[in-house]
């Protein structure tokens, strides 16, 4: 049945600020195995490597399927749940992306798409499992050692470029020609994330980053493909459609919980952005074909288009 209300995960409180573990049938086996179950949120990021077997998640409405030699990456505030598993043998990782390093968290938040599913070649399976090995074994140390949590930080800063570059080989991404630029995407794009409740549009977040409202929008143009306000509008229509699918609250609860005091205005936008009401969306049956289509998404096939 649906929740009221998404729940959130955070991070176990821990000095290392990384949680790691080898993966096998028994790792559900905890005090929170139910809720895995059931639609949830973290507040960090979650790296599942599978060297055997398969499992099957719900990700933001859509259905994803691991198999053997996979990787997936579950960012902050993506509404998933556990739908199966079988036979299965791997990594799970969770890390707070202010563990590593920014360049690491820009590039990660960057060039990862909405949804990181990655087949992996041998070599790639081997080199992040000895790095995710390492990890592992830096965490179990005890007493804790000179240098630990720099070593973790190193190893875990490996992992991520290591992610970052296999994103690029697998959608065919190339770095942005200008990293000002980059960074000052990758800037508007966090500032998105934690302002977008009660700041809807470019002018805003212009002021906050000292930068004229179209240069800013000629730089994430240039970096993303997308305009600010588009950018604006996917985080803000995203959070829209995962209260749709996984909570019940009314449309005009949501649109208020959003920041709309105009539920009708709400409505039309939400029309405009995703081709059908709020109500129409609620009602669809968001089972999809993805994961019949291997492990290889494009972003593009994940993202909410304009009309």
């Amino acid at each position: 049945m649906k929740k009221e209300r998404i729940n959130l995960i955070e991070l176990s409180a821990t000095p290392l600020g990384v949680l790691i573990a080898p993966m096998c049938a028994s790792f559900m086996q905890t005090d929170a195995a139910s809720e895995i179950f059931n639609a949830h949120r973290h507040d960090y990021y979650s790296l599942f490597l599978l060297d055997r077997g398969s499992i099957t998640y719900e990700v933001d409405v859509q259905y994803v399927k691991m198999a053997t030699g996979s990787l997936l990456i579950i960012r902050p505030g993506q509404v998933h749940r556990l739908l199966s598993l079988s036979d299965i043998s791997g990594w799970v990782m969770s890390f707070d992306s202010k563990l590593i390093d920014q360049l690491a968290a820009a590039a990660l938040e960057r060039e990862s798409p909405s949804i990181s599913l990655i087949t992996l070649k041998d070599e790639d399976i081997s080199f992040v499992k000895d790095l995710l090995n390492s990890l592992w074994k830096v965490t179990q140390q005890t007493p804790q050692v000179d240098f630990q949590p720099q070593l973790l930080q190193a190893l875990l800063n490996a992992v991520c470029y290591h992610v970052v570059n296999l994103c690029r080989q697998s959608l065919l991404v190339t770095e942005p020609s200008n990293s000002r630029q980059a960074q000052i995407a990758a800037q508007f794009s966090a500032l998105v994330k934690s302002h977008n409740i009660k700041n809807k549009r470019p002018a805003g977040y212009a002021a906050m980053m000292n930068l004229s409202v179209s240069y800013l929008n000629d730089v994430v143009k240039a970096a993303t493909g997308y305009s600010a306000t588009y950018i604006i509008q996917q985080q803000v229509m995203g959070e829209a459609q995962r209260l749709l699918r996984y909570s019940t609250k009314s449309v005009k609860e949501i649109a208020f919980v959003l920041g709309y005091q105009d539920h009708r205005y709400f409505i039309r936008l939400f029309g405009k952005v995703c081709g059908m009401s709020p109500v129409a969306y609620r009602k669809t049956d968001h089972k999809s074909d993805y994961a019949n289509r291997g492990t290889q998404f494009n972003a593009d096939q994940l993202i909410i288009h304009e009309k």
